[in-house]
């Protein structure tokens, strides 16, 4: 992976607000985050599946039946990991889905 940095980039959360509603931007920005997605997802099940393996394979993994049950527990946590403690990601219109109507509504049902 690539790693850019210029004096003038900023952060998205600052510039969505004026820049959402550039076609453009908006196309190349949610392509590129589903080839993200894409590509983290192998990682992941692969990661998940290393762990697993680990667990099932490695006689010496599990010291006794709590740190077993421990350690079960953790990759079922790490499987269902949810994004909680992330920000929520900026929606098309900056609204959230039910404070649309108009025109908004139409741009978000022409993106959906």
């Amino acid at each position: 992976m690539d790693y850019i940095e210029t004096p003038d980039a900023e952060m998205l959360s600052e510039t969505w607000t004026n820049l959402c509603r550039c076609q453009n931007l908006r196309v190349n920005l949610f392509r590129d985050l589903s080839r993200i997605i894409l590509s983290l997802n192998a990682y992941y099940t692969e990661l998940l599946a290393c762990h697993d393996n680990h667990i099932r394979k490695q006689p010496n993994s599990i010291v006794d039946k709590k740190d077993g049950r421990a350690q079960i527990a953790n990759l079922i946590r790490d499987a269902r990991a949810s994004s909680s403690l992330h920000k929520p990601r900026p929606s098309i219109t900056s609204r959230a889905v039910d404070e649309l109507k108009g025109d908004e509504l139409q741009t978000f049902e022409k993106a959906y």
